[in-house]
């Protein structure tokens, strides 16, 4: 089945959040359903037109958009039921302490409330630990009672079928850590209850490990960033703030003033144009260097998680791969200006209502010479959707960081069909090192000479080549590079005595 069709029967059975929740949750499965065939659809441009076609956008950012302005909310959250879901949306409007040490330190990250957190990693030794920024972790931690309390009595209601939390700018990360908590706490009770955490416009929360843990844990899937082309916010923790502080929290003043009422927005001090040219530019330059793996400097702290969705005017693509969301977080940005990218950030509503009146028949006929590959003609969408279409000089990389996203995730089938090629060489060998084993059990305990005949030193080299292949097993397992079945199709084997 090719991942359009695939995409179709989704659409057609999907009656709100849960059936969609697992649709991302195995984007990278139906993306590669198709590896092997020649003309595979890109599909980042239409796994957006999905996402387009749900609820999920305009109830999410309605909310959000409530939680910025009410004043009861502010600096909080609000909770609403819209049929059997309920949605937790937090404010936008939370400051975060520009001149606090803690605005880019990065704190470590075990468990929340009481709950452990990424249990994949227990018991396991972990070069970096999992860290996040401080200042929204102190944010969350001030809100958690609240939280917890509202979040258990929902829990409580049998006729909730699934939970969306959301959150704009700053909120955004709040509400991450949010689903990450709730997460960790469906775990802990065994309970299969949907979770999808929305975000817009939110800047980046923690560290490599961070990312890695979510991905081990699978829970990429449930999370869905919704970044503008130009919106600076999300990737301003790329760069060092310390020398922009300032400027910045002139920024984020202007910001929650803006959110909470068009009104207020003239009461903040105003970012000039120079402010705003040297936060751009530092940015940029930072985004840049991270794309190139510079890290060597020790200024890159921060990592996507989940799935991005970037929007603009013309449309939308959803891509996961970390290395691919920095890259086109650097293009997208790289075709934009000082003033455009601040208040990018205040435009979500705008790019939200410009979405869910687009079709994915509107989209194809922006195409006027159709490539004859089907992949070629996704990649078109997808630039056109992007926003990039008529930036020359950004069109190319564009193409590029797509196509290496494929190239980066091979299909988990073929992996495993690869595996079980390299396990099948392997068989003999294991043969081999049970017979010994046996035939050590059966000689008298006089062996003083073991280990150094050819025999035995073969049976060493065997020994160390099936160590090597079962680690790479287990890196990969722990990398979340196996099929998702993996886990249960190999108790299944082991419990047959195969």
């Amino acid at each position: 089945m090719c991942i359009t069709q695939s995409l179709i029967q989704f659409k057609l059975c999907c009656s709100h959040l849960e059936d969609y929740s697992f649709f991302l949750s195995t984007k990278a499965t139906l993306q590669l359903m198709a590896a092997n065939d020649p003309s595979q659809f890109e599909s980042s441009e239409m796994l957006a037109t999905f996402l387009i076609s749900t609820p999920l956008l305009p109830e999410s950012w309605r909310l959000c958009s409530q939680a910025n302005t009410s004043t009861a909310n502010l600096g909080s959250f609000m909770v609403e039921r819209v049929g059997t879901v309920v949605y937790v949306a937090f404010s936008g409007v939370q400051m975060v302490r520009g001149s606090d040490p803690s605005w880019r330190t990065l704190v470590p990250l075990d468990s929340i409330g009481g709950v452990p957190l990424f249990l994949s990693r227990r018991n396991k030794e972990v070069k970096k630990p999992v860290m996040v920024h401080g200042e929204m972790l102190n944010i969350f931690s001030s809100l958690f009672n609240s939280i917890q309390n509202q979040v258990l009595g929902i829990l409580e209601k049998t006729d909730t079928k699934s939970i969306v939390i959301t959150g704009h700018s700053i909120g955004g990360a709040t509400a991450s850590l949010c689903t990450l908590w709730l997460l960790s706490y469906l775990q802990s009770i065994s309970s299969s209850l949907p979770v999808m955490c929305i975000t817009f416009g939110s800047p980046l929360l923690g560290n490599k490990s961070f990312s890695q843990a979510i991905s081990i844990e699978r829970w990429g899937g449930n999370f869905c960033h919704v970044v503008s082309k130009h919106d600076i916010m999300p990737r301003l923790l790329f760069a060092p703030i310390t020398p922009l502080t300032p400027r910045l929290n002139c920024l984020l003043q202007f910001w929650h003033y803006s959110m909470a009422s068009p009104e207020f927005r003239k009461l903040a001090v105003q970012v000039s144009d120079q402010e705003k040219s040297e936060l751009f530019a530092a940015v940029l330059d930072y985004l840049e260097a991270a794309t190139q793996n510079k890290e060597s400097s020790g200024s890159i702290l921060f990592h996507p998680f989940g799935n991005y969705l970037f929007v603009s005017d013309e449309g939308a693509l959803c891509v996961h791969n970390p290395n691919t969301i920095v890259k086109m977080m650097h293009l997208l940005l790289s075709t934009s200006s000082p003033s455009c990218n601040i208040e990018d950030h205040l435009k979500y509503g705008e790019y939200v209502n410009k979405l869910s009146s687009q079709m994915l028949n509107q989209n194809n006929s922006k195409l006027m010479n159709i490539p004859n590959s089907s992949y070629e003609a996704g990649l078109e969408l997808a630039i056109q959707s992007s926003g990039l279409a008529n930036q020359e000089s950004a069109v190319i990389p564009a193409k590029e960081c797509l196509r290496s996203a494929r190239r980066m995730d091979p299909s988990r089938a073929l992996i495993a069909a690869r595996l079980r090629i390299s396990l099948a060489v392997l068989i003999p060998i294991r043969a081999q090192i049970d017979w010994y084993k046996t035939w050590c059990d059966e000689q008298d305990d006089e062996m003083g000479t073991r280990g150094t005949s050819k025999r035995e030193m073969k049976v060493d080299r065997n020994r160390i080549k099936l160590a090597r292949f079962w680690d790479n097993v287990i890196d990969m397992l722990e990398k979340d590079e196996l099929p998702r079945d993996f886990v249960i199709k190999a108790f299944r084997i082991c419990s047959q005595g195969l």
